[in-house]
């Protein structure tokens, strides 16, 4: 699957897209501010969703970046990045959670939603009362 990259898209579309293929993963976008320390900082990160690239970013040029399984996080994350100059940061979910996949950067896709969903399902499972098998004394 490829998104396409405009200036009239939003930041929204973009995730729904992105999500509907990796339900435990999102993308999240990153402002280009000079005054922020980290580029990835909480702080820069855009929480308004319904804004367009075209709004935020200087878009040199449109086309589209390849999201199938196999791609690796980190070069997703640089496709964006070196392609479009949209700093974006891949998170996964974990129960009630996002986090942030900067140590499995090397993972494919496929294998951080894997890993989402399971952790998603171990929330689900009844969790065993770990009193009741206190050893004796």
């Amino acid at each position: 699957m490829e998104i396409e990259i405009a200036s009239s898209r939003t930041i929204k579309e973009i995730q729904d897209e992105f999500n509907h293929k990796f339900p435990y993963l999102t993308l999240q976008f990153f402002g280009l501010s000079s005054v922020a320390t980290n580029l990835f900082s909480k702080e820069n990160r855009i929480e308004d969703h319904s804004q367009t690239l075209g709004h935020l970013y200087v878009l040199d040029q449109v086309g589209k970046v390849n999201v199938n399984g196999h791609v690796k996080v980190d070069t997703l994350e640089n496709q964006f990045l070196d392609e479009f100059q949209i700093p974006v940061q891949l998170y996964r979910k974990s129960g009630n959670l996002w986090l942030q996949t900067i140590e499995t950067n090397h993972w494919t896709l496929s294998e951080q939603n894997r890993h989402g969903e399971e952790m998603d399902r171990s929330l689900d499972e009844p969790q065993e009362d770990f009193d009741q098998f206190r050893e004796q004394r």
